[in-house]
């Protein structure tokens, strides 16, 4: 059976199947856990980050442990692993698509019981796809004693960002140059309204005795005129022959 100085000096060197493989086989107490839990979001988008909490359901005589975490580094990279656990050694070991986190107690420490937040893993969304994150643990009692732990799955759904859409540039109008900038639109054109005036000098020349220009009611008047003189004439000249002829007859 190895000492708890082995012990430190395996999770020293961060690897978990070092961990698991440098232990004595298994002695009458075996340590356990009911469950290991793998939590974090579900959801995410490129370029964001994941951070992952790992726990223990009901752990019994848990002195040492490592949890592998296997993940598709196509779709995300590893960042850092944070320890949950205080009062022992802590260690990470990154590898392509795959980190070993591995934690074990110092000296004569108890092992735990109950239930244990083991520490956090934070990764980095690189492309969209489902992620899948699969963990297993490898357990250690306090006696040495090795038991396999339970596992977890996590997929994770990356999606890319959604394409900011651009704004098209309102263009500007521009003024005419020839338009004269004090002309107001709603007035009427000056040539539309003002109506055409008559030459008094014009006199019609069609012969139409029936228009309404003043030099045809000249006319008018003027013949009208020289009939009534005409008829006064006649009269007079009648008058005249009736006195004559009455004179000659009273001789």
């Amino acid at each position: 059976m190895h000492s708890r100085s082995t012990l430190r000096a395996v999770a020293t060197a961060g690897g978990g199947a070092l961990l698991v493989g440098a232990l004595a086989p298994a002695a009458l107490a075996a340590p356990a856990a009911e469950e290991l839990t793998l939590a974090g979001p579900t959801e995410v988008m490129v370029g964001e980050e994941i951070t992952l909490d790992l726990a223990a359901v009901a752990a019994e005589d848990l002195y040492s442990y490592a949890v592998e975490i296997a993940y598709d580094p196509a779709l995300l990279t590893y960042v850092s692993a944070t320890p949950g656990l205080e009062g022992g050694y802590d260690a990470a070991a990154p590898q392509e698509g795959v980190v070993t986190v591995t934690h074990t107690r110092l000296g004569t420490s108890p092992g735990l019981a109950g239930d244990l937040a083991l520490g956090s893993l934070t990764f980095t969304a690189v492309a969209d796809g489902d992620a899948s994150l699969v963990a297993t643990t490898s357990l250690v009692g306090a006696d040495e004693a090795l038991a396999e732990g339970p596992g977890d799955e996590l997929t994770v759904a990356v999606s890319a960002p959604e394409p900011t859409p651009t704004e098209t540039p309102t263009e500007t109008p521009t003024e005419d140059p020839t338009e004269d900038p004090t002309e107001d639109p709603t007035d009427p054109d000056p040539s539309e309204s003002e109506e055409p005036t008559t030459d008094p000098s014009e006199s019609s020349t069609d012969g139409d005795t029936s228009g309404s220009g003043s030099s045809g009611g000249l006319a008018t008047t003027g013949a009208q005129v020289g009939i009534l003189a005409a008829l006064a004439a006649a009269a007079v000249a009648v008058g005249v022959f009736l006195l004559r002829r009455k004179a000659v007859s009273d001789r």
